[in-house]
């Protein structure tokens, strides 16, 4: 997966990275690198630290289990699996 941001006094950044399925339902980060352009120091630092843990996923109901990710031109496609699961509506869509 690749992301591309615009940092103040850096310009333009790409970074890549693989996705995986972790578990506890979260997603991790492997083989980050800059693919275009350059980081400081003191970012690249902060980067590491932000990705050296797998980010666990919010709201996911009770039962359900991440299974695998993938990346898509959108963004992240995440499978999950379960048995006994109860969907209910968000208290913002009730």
């Amino acid at each position: 997966m690749d992301v591309r941001v615009q940092l103040p006094l850096v310009g333009d950044v790409t970074v890549s990275t693989a996705v995986s399925a972790a578990g506890g339902n979260r997603i991790a980060f492997m083989d980050v690198r800059v693919t275009q352009g350059e980081l400081i120091p003191p970012v690249k630092a902060l980067l590491d630290r932000a990705l050296e843990e797998p980010v666990p996923l919010r709201n996911i109901p009770e039962g359900l289990h991440l299974r695998s990710v993938t990346t898509t031109k959108s963004g992240i496609s995440a499978r999950f699996t379960g048995k006994a699961v109860t969907f209910q509506p968000s208290s913002s869509s009730a």
